[in-house]
């Protein structure tokens, strides 16, 4: 069955402005279009089932359509009703560009990417009707942004957070770090407190803090190998000296770990051992319990990532290494930017009060305020059971999008790739067969409109090198078929 986008979120109506409804959606459609949420190509819902989804009468809708149809966004197709019209005009940005006054300068890469080897998103102009496969990225067509915005209505007038927008960050609202407690002590059972809570403009803060605050110039840490990009980038920005250990099937090789702690006075390890960046490979109960006891040992901090710790396809999750006594030397960070959406830049940072008061004192070097509004609309989403909600729709339908994806490489691209289907998570970690040289196969995807931006390892010494993590999440079933399409014309 085709899943269909969720037009009833992101078509909304207003009675009361100037504009009529039939402009309304037939404005929101086009913007749709220009933004490639609908593709060119694209069949639009019935007339009648559209006008159910958004709540408004079939003649409305059909009048939308007659103006699509004129502007010539859209065609008539016999016994199969509207369409995207294939051959859209493209419209050009300006070309005019001011005098940079800015020189460039060089920074310090990490170890295992070469400068300029893999194509950056922010490097890019992606057209719309490109296919673009994420790192690991939620749909932003999921956000729930009706909820969202009903809270946010809601409460614009209240004065006490209006109020609030005048004072110094907090390190978060109350409402919101009270809420975080209650989700994170309810769903991984960490028994914290508001004092434990930071708020955060997403988990890489949370990390960069930690960083931060806790490692000096010199200081031994530890990294897997391969690794999240910008962790690397953190350490090297304060002046650590990066050690790596590797991943296999079990997580992190414990056994690499405790060679490295033998030898040099380690101050902090990274790693997410729910998912494990880039790989999603999850870190056993054994290997988390010896982690346990060498922390115990070696007195070392660990900053423990759990990002997507929500997203399990088929099981419970183990409960975080912050569950068990580790006299306060765990930083726990997540991201509730893996649960709504990229837009919503919100994330915490969980430790002990003097750590989070010392963390709040740095992030008001550079984050002020906060955001004082979107915090309280979430944490009314939290207490009201709606994030919960919205967490058990997308994972039922992140984990169809993560066995399509699995079953079309399976049938389509057999053994010129290989991968584990992950335990849940948002992406899969693909090795492709050393004959096919990855870093060629990005560029000539590119040229066939598939942007894959995702982590990779070209890394010849790694057993998972010509490796790179393929987001699924972000792809409705139409774009996933494209994908393995490509894919399956550039490998043959």
């Amino acid at each position: 069955m085709k899943i269909m986008l969720p037009f009833n979120n992101l078509i909304v109506t207003d009675r009361n402005s100037q504009v009529g409804i039939a402009a309304q959606i037939s404005d929101q459609i086009i913007k749709l279009i220009r933004d490639g949420v609908v593709v060119p190509g694209a069949l639009l819902p019935a007339t009648r089932i559209l006008a159910g989804l958004i709540g408004v009468n079939r003649k409305t809708v059909n009048k939308a359509y007659e103006e699509l149809l004129n502007q010539e966004w859209i065609e008539s197709v016999p016994r199969q009703g509207f369409r995207v019209k294939i051959n859209l005009p493209l419209i050009k940005p300006r070309s005019f560009q001011p005098v940079n006054k800015f020189e460039q300068t060089d920074r310090q890469q990490p170890a295992y990417i070469e400068k300029d080897e893999i194509p950056k998103l922010s490097k890019r102009r992606i057209p719309d009707y490109e296919l673009l496969v994420t790192d690991g990225l939620p749909d932003y067509r999921l956000t729930p942004h009706n909820d969202m915005q009903r809270e946010y209505r809601k409460h614009l007038d209240n004065k006490a957070l209006n109020r609030a927008t005048y004072f110094l960050d907090q390190g978060g609202h109350p409402s919101l770090k009270n809420a975080t407690a209650s989700f994170l002590n309810g769903s991984r059972g960490l028994n914290v407190a508001e004092e434990n809570v930071l708020i955060t403009r997403g988990g890489q803060m949370a990390i960069y803090l930690a960083i931060t605050l806790l490692v000096a110039r010199g200081d031994e840490v530890v990294v897997t190998e391969p690794n999240y990009v910008f962790t690397d980038e953190t350490f090297l920005n304060a002046g650590a000296v990066i050690n790596r250990v590797g991943v296999d099937e079990d997580g992190l090789i414990i056994e690499e770990l405790e060679k490295i702690l033998e030898d040099k006075p380690v101050k902090m390890l990274y790693l997410a051992p729910h998912h494990h960046h880039p790989t999603t490979v999850t870190m056993n109960s054994e290997r988390r319990l010896k982690l346990l006891q060498l922390m115990s040992r070696y007195d070392f901090w660990v900053i423990e990532d759990d990002y997507d710790y929500d997203y399990h396809h088929s099981n419970r999750p183990i409960l975080p290494l912050s569950t068990s006594c580790h006299s306060g030397k765990i930083i726990y960070v997540g991201s509730y930017s893996k649960l709504l959406g990229p837009s919503v830049r919100l994330g915490f940072m969980i430790s002990a009060p003097k750590v989070i008061q010392r963390a709040l004192h740095l992030k008001r070097l550079f984050d002020l305020k906060g955001d004082v509004f979107n915090e309280y609309v979430l944490a009314q989403m939290i207490m009201s059971g709606a994030l919960d909600h919205h967490i058990q729709n997308v994972n039922r339908l992140y984990a169809a999008r993560c066995a399509l994806m699995a079953q079309l490489f399976d049938e389509m691209l057999g053994n010129k790739v290989s991968f584990t289907i992950p335990q849940g998570g948002l992406a899969l970690w693909v090795k492709f067969h050393e004959k096919y040289d990855l870093k060629q196969l990005i560029r000539k995807a590119a040229e066939q409109g598939l942007h894959l931006i995702g982590n990779a390892c070209f890394n010849p010494a790694s057993p998972h090198n010509n490796s790179i993590r393929l987001g699924f999440a972000s792809l409705v079933e139409e774009e996933i078929i494209r994908v393995t399409k490509i894919l399956q014309q550039l490998l043959s």
